[in-house]
């Protein structure tokens, strides 16, 4: 997992390129496409794929989500030229992360443990409304409840198409009691230091609170 500092004033801008296989290649992805939507429910909506990547802008446009499942093909993934970007936030409050463990709904990773909420870029929201948006979606929690926002870097897993783009987002003190998403089986408040010592924890959730604790100066 490798890390990459941000520029603050860090945006995002969209291009109108688009992605057009060979005939052949396409039949092949949506054929994979397919097979894995009958093993289960999978929806084709957009993602977004990088042109682009410096400190201070991603560049990239919108493209199926059905070229991201074909990345998961051994023989397709070669012909896929680029990556995905998605959303990783860290939710904390106090010495407590919001954390959830991944239902079997799943496309990748079922049952693990990872920082929430997750997600993709829809076309229109900048990143920080996408993270609000997703925070209310997965776990019910008000945006207006965010005390604090910080950009904690852009995330890659060379075993991964995606590069997450990492977020924090501390909260207002008081009780919460997150509800759970379709995509978490469960979720919950944890101590960072319980959160870190998971067995099955997503690698980009670990380095978003090793991140978050070097940046406030905590000790692991």
């Amino acid at each position: 997992m490798e890390r990459y500092p941000l520029d603050q004033n860090f945006s995002i801008k969209v291009s109108d390129f688009v992605f057009l296989p060979s005939m052949e290649l396409q039949e092949k992805i949506d054929h994979y496409w397919n097979e894995q939507c009958k093993k289960k429910p999978l929806f084709n909506g957009t993602i977004f794929a990088v042109e682009k990547e410096t400190s201070k802008y991603i560049e990239g446009f919108f493209t199926e989500y059905k070229y991201y499942i074909a990345t998961q093909s051994e023989e397709l993934r070669p012909h896929i030229p680029f990556r995905f970007l998605g959303l990783s936030c860290l939710v904390v409050c106090g010495d407590q992360v919001l954390a959830g463990r991944r239902s079997e709904q799943v496309a990748s990773y079922c049952g693990y443990m990872e920082a929430v909420p997750q997600g993709v870029f829809e076309e229109g929201l900048n990143f920080w409304r996408q993270g609000e948006k997703e925070l209310f979606e997965e776990s019910g929690i008000d945006p207006s409840r965010i005390r604090e926002k910080r950009l904690l870097g852009l995330f890659r897993d060379a075993q991964s198409p995606f590069d997450d783009l990492g977020l924090c987002f501390s909260l207002k003190e008081g009780g919460y009691t997150p509800t759970s998403s379709s995509e978490h089986d469960s979720l919950q408040f944890m101590p960072y230091k319980e959160f870190l010592e998971l067995d099955k924890l997503i690698s980009t959730s670990r380095e978003l609170v090793l991140t978050w604790l070097c940046s406030e100066q905590r000790q692991v």
